[in-house]
């Protein structure tokens, strides 16, 4: 199995696949937890081949194509923002099923991919709008999220955003250079005044140490 590294604790998220080998049970979705036997952990909406699809806890499925082709894109739309939180399954641009939980948790949850009975390598390729060829396979698309980041085969839905840093929440410090910054300097016996810093010297504490193993303490 293999997930994002990045993960969502909010927002309105849109990734695609493009889909390799088949195997018995294929799946696209999110999930906190992915291990390369299955599903773990407790909170998932997963969507899967043949209708295969899977929600926990307190949710269910409403499908209209349940099918998966090699070199078929998957479009998926997740909302970790609404009450009833919501995952959408786009095969070549059509919506053909769409999760629903209304207690996937308050945790971070991951893009997940997974191939039951597939070899180590099941040659499904992701696109989180850095990879519009996915890896070279196709004709990269033109759409960009609704912030205008990255490039995606198909139309994005209105709101949903790529997941990458630029589309991340503004940290609440921007600059932590000019909070906390390491200065070095040589001691000379006598007052001097440090720059270096960012922020306000007045403020600073610290301490010094002899470096004179020979002194007596």
């Amino acid at each position: 199995g293999t997930r994002s590294t990045m993960g969502m604790g909010s927002g309105k998220w849109y990734w695609e696949y493009r889909v390799g080998t088949v195997a018995v049970n294929s799946y696209v979705g999110v999930s906190e937890y992915m291990s390369p036997n299955g599903l773990a952990g407790t909170n998932y909406i997963l969507s899967g081949q043949g209708g295969n699809n899977y929600v926990s806890p307190n949710g269910s499925f409403s499908v209209t194509d349940s099918s998966l082709t090699t070199g078929m894109i998957i479009g998926c739309a997740f909302d970790r923002d609404a009450s009833t939180q919501q995952l959408k399954v786009y095969k070549n641009g059509t919506l053909a099923a769409t999760g629903t939980s209304t207690d996937l948790g308050d945790g971070v949850l991951y893009l997940a991919h997974n191939s039951f009975n597939a070899a180590v390598s099941d040659g499904w390729e992701g696109n989180f709008g850095q990879n519009p060829t996915f890896s070279g396979t196709v004709t990269a698309g033109t759409y960009t999220d609704s912030n205008g980041k990255g490039l995606f085969k198909y139309q994005t839905p209105t709101g949903y955003l790529a997941l990458c840093e630029d589309n991340l929440p503004t940290p609440a410090i921007a600059d932590p250079g000019e909070h906390f910054k390491t200065v070095l300097y040589t001691g000379n016996g006598s007052a001097r005044g440090i720059t270096g810093s960012e922020h306000d010297a007045n403020s600073t504490r610290g301490s010094k140490k002899s470096s004179d193993r020979g002194k007596a303490h």
